[in-house]
């Protein structure tokens, strides 16, 4: 028997995958085009980040959401979360640090990482409460909750209309890949994007992702060193290094086999698949 659908999933009937699909990339190229203006115009790039991404990318798909006649909320599935979500979340995002990191340490070891890329890491690192303010607002805040609303609250959605579960969140963490432009951590930005795709399907709660993908910038802007930021830097090296990393995707596992729909959520939250209407 289908799963009926929610009233939360209008805006994916009316709107194909394609257009959808497109809609996200447009929408990506939107932020970065406005994103680089604004950093040149205002002389800093974590404004420039925060401003960019309130108007392109939370401001634009809500706007959308209103127009197709959804409330946003529902539309991208922001909901409070139980307390018990909370904590694995968190036990998952903490543990999965170690695994990330030593994925990223050897894609970054295999295709080195550029100077002025470093240099731009230790110019980010707050050195002043007002700086770690801004940073906290822009990069852990902000940042989550726009990005999470394309490639999960959007994207991963309108990809589950016409492909697979695993097909679904891989596109989408590619994408979530690519688009920061560095390849030098390309595997590390993966394993995060399946991540943050597993817990949404999980928890069918879009505030669960934001909450992971904010703590992970933050855990990551925390442990940066504005002195020994290079290739080599890692919270996992040698033999130790490995066993956190499988203790880390163990412990995963373990918390999101616990994880499950929001008691606050629509039960018939999951989106039955359906053909283009184009």
């Amino acid at each position: 028997m289908s799963t009926p659908r929610s009233e939360a999933s209008q805006l994916f009937e009316r709107l194909s995958f394609a257009r959808l699909f497109f809609l996200a990339l447009a929408l990506v190229a939107l932020n970065l085009s406005f994103q680089l203006s604004l950093d040149e115009a205002l002389g800093s790039e974590l404004w420039a980040a925060l401003l960019s991404s309130i108007l392109v990318f939370v401001g634009l798909p809500f706007l959308l959401a209103r127009a197709m006649g959804d409330h946003p909320l529902r539309s991208f599935r922001l909901h409070l979360p139980r307390p018990k979500s909370f904590a694995l979340v968190t036990l998952v995002t903490v543990a999965s640090v170690f695994p990330i990191d030593s994925l990223t340490t050897l894609n970054s070891r295999l295709l080195s990482v550029p100077p002025e890329v470093l240099e731009n890491m230790r110019q980010l690192k707050p050195d002043s409460v007002a700086s770690w303010a801004l940073a906290v607002c822009a990069l852990c805040v902000v940042a989550p909750l726009g990005e999470e609303i394309i490639f999960r609250g959007l994207l991963q959605q309108a990809a589950l209309l016409r492909m697979g579960t695993v097909q679904a969140i891989a596109m989408c963490a590619v994408l979530f890949a690519a688009v920061h432009l560095q390849p030098y951590y390309l595997v590390g930005l993966i394993s995060v994007g399946v991540l943050l795709g597993v817990i949404f399907l999980r928890t069918g709660n879009l505030s669960a992702s934001i909450y992971a993908h904010g703590l992970y910038n933050l855990i990551s802007l925390v442990t940066l060193s504005p002195k020994n930021t290079n290739a080599e830097t890692s919270l996992t090296t040698g033999a130790l290094g490995w066993l956190l990393a499988a203790a880390g995707l163990l412990i995963c596992w373990w918390a999101l086999k616990r994880l499950g729909p929001n008691e606050f959520e629509d039960p018939t939250w999951k989106i039955e698949r359906s053909v283009d209407q184009d």
